[in-house]
């Protein structure tokens, strides 16, 4: 419970930093119902924005192991997933853990078909960090 409540206040501190990159790349996926994560794919090219996302967002990260995952710099249990796009285009991406909160914000970024967009009422989740992701 007191991790829950960690990651909740975490989440919530840094919700700016989230509606920036779902404006972006980044999705939330569902993993069961009711249950989501927040996932962000990035071209190789761009592994550094990656690496500071990786150090942001820390405790919030699900560590994974096997043939696609490599180690990271300096944070060696966190690890980020590799894969190659059908033309060949190294890419790079980060999930989070399943947290309430990501299904909350689906539910405000997403329609009923699933699809991301960008809510009516956007101007009441920008701040001024909120387009630097």
């Amino acid at each position: 419970m007191q991790n829950e409540k960690y990651h909740e206040k975490l989440i919530s501190d840094n919700y700016d930093m989230f509606v920036g990159m779902l404006l972006g790349n980044a999705h939330i996926e569902a993993v069961a119902r009711n249950r989501h994560r927040f996932r962000i794919n990035q071209p190789y090219l761009h592994r550094e924005y990656l690496e500071y996302l990786r150090t942001q967002l820390n405790p919030l990260l699900e560590e994974k192991e096997g043939p696609d995952w490599f180690p990271t710099s300096d944070l060696k249990d966190l690890q980020i997933d590799s894969y190659s796009t059908r033309a060949g285009h190294k890419k790079l991406r980060l999930y989070t853990i399943v947290h309430p909160l990501f299904t909350e914000m689906s539910k405000i970024f997403y329609d009923s078909q699933g699809r991301k967009c960008v809510p009516e009422n956007i101007e009441d989740y920008f701040t001024d960090r909120t387009m630097g992701y």
